[in-house]
């Protein structure tokens, strides 16, 4: 069994994408985390065209929000949290199948 690279590879990635998001100027940090983010009000709307929501990729808002974090707390938080269960859940599910679930759940 080798090193818990799923664990390490999400830990980089939302330290990676929090520090270029910290670069961006206020507003358009800002709208890139109204963009990409998980807003319960926005990801699906029932009064706009299916095909509408469709072509703005609402639904991978569930994926890249889960990268996205509002402040260094919040990353801090969430990685600690991670790394702490999910070294132990990647060893027994396996590396792909725990990324697999990270990502579907």
């Amino acid at each position: 069994m080798g090193p818990p690279w799923a664990t390490l590879f999400i830990v980089a990635a939302c330290v990676v994408i929090f520090l270029w998001l910290a670069t961006l100027p206020a507003a358009e940090r800002a709208a890139t985390i109204a963009r990409w983010g998980t807003v319960p009000t926005t990801l699906f709307d029932a009064h706009a065209p299916w095909l509408q929501q469709i072509l703005e990729l609402r639904a991978a808002r569930l994926v890249t929000a889960i990268f996205i974090h509002a402040d260094w707390l919040h990353l801090t938080g969430n990685l600690l949290f991670l790394i702490v269960f999910g070294v132990s859940a990647e060893r027994a599910l396996g590396s792909a199948r725990f990324l697999l679930l990270f990502v579907a759940g």
